[in-house]
């Protein structure tokens, strides 16, 4: 389907479209993950095994997040880059500290 402009419509039910003087808004509603989906979290220890040490910079944290916990063995395992993009507060810090953490074990 066609908006009012012509241009290509989202799906039925998947964005508001708000129409001002001269501009157009569209509100697209985040979409909620599966639980059962997310990777399960991974604690402190089992990610950074092998340097008691680096494990400081963790202090008063248990477990990283299912974000974290799907990559931090890349983060920690690895010299691989990372592309890491996601919401504000969703822990990309953490995962930035555990790959400049495993520089200096």
């Amino acid at each position: 389907t066609r908006d009012r402009r012509g241009q290509p419509d989202l799906p039925d039910g998947a964005a508001e479209r708000i129409y001002g003087d001269g501009h157009e808004k569209v509100v697209i509603p985040m979409k909620v993950a599966d639980p059962s989906s997310l990777a399960s979290r991974l604690t402190v220890g089992e990610v950074m095994t092998t340097c008691t040490k680096a494990r400081r910079v963790f202090d008063g944290v248990a477990s990283f997040n299912p974000m974290q916990s799907a990559v931090a063995n890349v983060a920690w395992d690895t010299q691989e880059n990372v592309l890491l993009c996601a919401p504000t507060g969703a822990g990309k810090t953490n995962v930035a500290l555990l790959a400049t953490a495993s520089h200096f074990r």
